[in-house]
């Protein structure tokens, strides 16, 4: 009968028990790591594959779109009505053609890179030309109650802003000389998309921040805002000092100020009047950002735009310029972008043509509250 030694059993047992730990399982974790890795490495180089299948195809389809849209500039140049009806998307209701998809997104786009309006505004996308949105001259109140007693009702006063879109209108003259058969589509399309996005852009900050709101203007900023004015006799954009400024930040509620969301809209000139401002402690109140930034004056950003009243403007009892958060106008936009050509008044015996650009939109001013406004002092 074999006797069995326990202790060279137990030797054994411990020491097949630490070449499985030692060396059986490392190599079968090892193993195994090593299939997901392959796994992993396999699922990656699809999903890449197909990323870059995506990204080429969309290249692909971009620059159809913009061979496409530099053709029917080309073919309204020329005034070549049959491709011109085979290249646009269709007939709009005044006439004029309707350009490739690719050039209203990016004109989109375009605008919001030049235009203050575009970029900052409260966009509402409108499907038809009016369009109704709720605003509110009020807020819900809240108070502490005491237990088992009457709560106050708060009842916010809501109104409708009825927007309804008006017509923009770009006209580029010379359209056979700026558009000609040696230019790159490439070059044709980036021509035409920056001189409309720069005149919409232009158009639409007119109407937001300046506009009278008389006949198919825009109220603007500088006619909706709070309006603060400078002392008794100061009739002069010059008179201005650093406690004006100061006072138009203090003369917003802290719900409009919080978050440095106000930007103040001002004109170059007056701001060079500016830049002299201290505060009583010697500090200026305008700090330039030598990054390519935009200065800002008491920590808000300065926007400066050419349509706002300048120092040329100078007179009593004018507005010119304002301080307030844009996030709180409604700029309303109507899609299509529309093209035709024609010849302005005047340029048929000079045969010059123009290339004419449509879109659609309408603004309004959410919450006057929102924004306060300078204005000089009475005469």
């Amino acid at each position: 009968m074999t006797v069995i030694d326990e202790k060279v059993l137990k030797e054994n047992i411990e020491k097949g028990i630490e070449k499985i730990a030692t060396e059986v399982v490392p190599a079968i974790v090892e193993d195994k790591i090593k299939e997901v890795k392959d796994d992993v490495k396999e699922v990656k180089e699809s999903v890449q594959e197909v990323v870059k299948t995506i990204h080429i195809k969309q290249k692909s389809d971009t620059t159809k779109q913009i061979e496409k849209t530099a053709n029917l500039f080309k073919a309204l140049a020329r005034w070549d009505l049959a491709e011109v009806k085979t290249l646009s998307e269709g007939t709009d209701a005044d006439g004029g053609f309707l350009v490739p998809e690719e050039f209203e997104k990016t004109l989109f786009t375009a605008i919001g890179k030049y235009g203050v309006a575009r970029r900052l505004a409260r966009k509402y996308p409108m499907k038809t030309d009016v369009k109704n949105i709720t605003a509110t001259d009020s807020t819900v109140e809240a108070y502490i109650v005491g237990e088992g007693q009457t709560i106050t009702s708060s009842n916010p006063t809501f109104r409708q802003i009825r927007l309804e879109a008006r017509k923009i209108a770009a006209l580029i003259p010379a359209t056979n000389e700026l558009i000609d058969d040696s230019m790159t589509t490439d070059e044709i399309f980036n021509l035409v998309l920056d001189l409309v996005a720069k005149k919409f852009a232009e158009i639409e900050d007119a109407q937001v921040l300046a506009g009278d709101g008389q006949g198919l203007n825009f109220t603007g900023v500088l006619n909706a805002g709070t309006v603060y004015s400078l002392p008794s006799g100061k009739t002069s954009i010059n008179n201005i000092t650093a406690d004006d400024v100061i006072a138009m930040v203090y003369s917003l509620k802290d719900k409009y100020v919080r978050g440095k969301n106000p930007k103040w809209f001002i004109n170059k000139t007056v701001l060079w009047v500016l830049r002299g401002l201290t505060d009583k402690n010697g500090v200026k109140l305008l700090v330039d950002d030598y990054t390519g930034g935009n200065p800002t004056m008491l920590g808000y950003e300065v926007i400066t735009t050419d349509v706002l009243p300048g120092t040329a403007d100078d007179g009593a009892d004018k507005k010119f310029f304002a301080f307030g958060d844009l996030d709180f106008y409604a700029l309303g936009v109507r899609k299509g972008i529309t093209s035709e050509i024609g010849y302005r008044s005047g340029d048929f015996e000079k045969d010059i043509k123009s290339l004419k650009v449509i879109e659609r939109v309408w603004g309004a001013i959410l919450d006057s509250n929102a924004f306060v406004v300078l204005k000089t002092a009475a005469a």
